[in-house]
């Protein structure tokens, strides 16, 4: 049995506060990693959302911090659903869900919010959280309902 497999059959049979801490620290690392690809990218981006016009160092530095959180909270977000993907045997409601994410934050750079630059950052964290504690944590519990009531 492959390592891979190994780790697969480890985490279907993990109980929930282990998987909930494997699905944490995959989305720490998994958002880290993304959070640094996202500040080493934002010039370009910078160059993209300017047309090659000149910017201020200001403008750099926020735009590096946007990147940062949202790269990173992506990051989180897949890594975590994921975690219980692989966990629950789905395949699709992870991709959904980080592609909803994905979308939040791509939509908060070219969407003025008034003040509330953080806004798309935070609604991306909350509505991926919550989709993967609805579609895919829930789901665990209804299906240990049934085997439950089944054995009675």
């Amino acid at each position: 049995m492959s390592i891979a497999a190994k780790c697969l059959t480890y985490i279907r049979a993990c109980k929930w506060w282990h998987l909930l801490s494997i699905a944490t620290m995959a989305g720490i690392i998994s958002g880290l990693v993304l959070a640094v690809l996202g500040v080493v990218t934002s010039p370009i981006i910078g160059r993209y959302l300017t047309h090659g016009s000149q910017t201020t160092e200001m403008g750099d530095a926020a735009l590096a911090i946007y990147a940062f959180l949202t790269f990173g909270a992506t990051g989180f977000i897949a890594a975590f659903s994921g975690a219980y993907g692989i966990a629950r045997r789905s395949r699709y409601a992870p991709i959904l869900i980080t592609s909803i994410a994905l979308t939040i934050n791509i939509v908060g750079f070219f969407v003025p919010t008034g003040g509330y630059a953080l806004a798309p950052f935070y609604a991306s964290v909350v509505i991926g959280l919550g989709l993967t504690g609805a579609v895919l944590i829930h789901r665990r519990s209804e299906l240990g309902a049934t085997k439950t009531a089944a054995l009675r």
